[in-house]
């Protein structure tokens, strides 16, 4: 099965969410699933990146957008990963203050 999953960020050991997150998706690789995280409003880059992550000795497929992009090339990129992926899962692993530093994120809905 393909599960993709959402987050706000995956920089290892600086988001909670991202670490258990990456955990989730490398023990379901171990139980046969095919896993991708998006980070979609990353704090921690500049640049978009699609490459790798590991956890349990397993690749798991990321794409990490940065916060300071604007949110229709956000949107876009996403669904790009989400029809290239092709999941048949998608999970949102969601805290708002990934997306909102008051907690706030009404953009969300609209998208």
């Amino acid at each position: 099965m393909n599960i993709l999953f959402i987050c706000g960020s995956i920089e290892p050991g600086r988001d909670g969410v991202g670490d258990y997150t990456r955990l989730m998706a490398g023990q379901l690789i171990l139980e046969g699933h095919k896993t991708a995280i998006v980070a979609i409003k990353d704090r921690n880059i500049d640049e978009v990146y699609t490459g790798y992550q590991f956890e349990l000795k397993n690749q798991i497929e990321v794409t990490r957008i940065p916060s300071g992009i604007s949110d229709n090339v956000r949107y876009s990129l996403l669904k790009k990963t989400i029809l290239e992926f092709s999941p048949e899962i998608i999970s949102l692993q969601y805290v708002p203050f990934a997306f909102d530093l008051k907690g706030l994120p009404f953009f969300l809905a609209q998208n």
